[in-house]
């Protein structure tokens, strides 16, 4: 009943309803709103990162897969990174150009110098933070996960 009388532009803000009654303890009915908002939360993460997906295989302004990632990283290019909790992938570091490269090569793909190891995901999240992007970290996505857990929207198309 209580939606009936609030403005339609107030309404359209609520995420969902719990059930309650006037004698239930206040913290009873915070943790079924919390637990609510926690799995709207969820799902609109999911949505936000299927939008990133389908984006990536239009070649829009969004990238997939750690390869394009890196490349985007690189140009500074990362407006949101979207990163599966458990990445975790062994990479290096040059310390000439600052580019970021998988694998043991010692030598950097792009100026030849020598490069250092470095675990890609942490050194991702620095880039694209120093960069003024920001990182979600995602739970669980099977998309995600099939794509190497790794996912970003950009600034602009590469």
């Amino acid at each position: 009943g209580f939606r009936t009388h609030i403005p339609e532009r107030i309404a359209d803000r609520i995420t969902g309803t719990i059930a309650g009654t006037r004698h239930e303890p206040a913290h009873v009915l915070v943790e079924r709103a919390g637990d609510l908002l926690a799995g709207a939360d969820l799902l609109e993460e999911a949505a936000a990162v299927d939008r990133v997906l389908v984006e990536a295989a239009k070649g829009g302004r969004a990238v997939a897969g750690l390869e394009g990632v890196l490349a985007a990283a690189g140009l500074g290019a990362i407006h949101v990174l979207y990163l599966l909790r458990s990445f975790r992938e062994p990479g290096r570091a040059c310390g000439e150009c600052g580019a970021l490269q998988p694998g043991e090569t010692a030598a950097c793909r792009v100026c030849r110098r020598p490069t250092k190891p470095v675990e890609l995901g942490a050194a991702l999240v620095d880039r694209v933070l120093a960069t003024g992007g920001t990182v979600e970290t995602v739970e669980l996505h099977a998309e995600l996960a099939r794509a190497g857990g790794v996912a970003a929207r950009l600034r602009y198309s590469l």
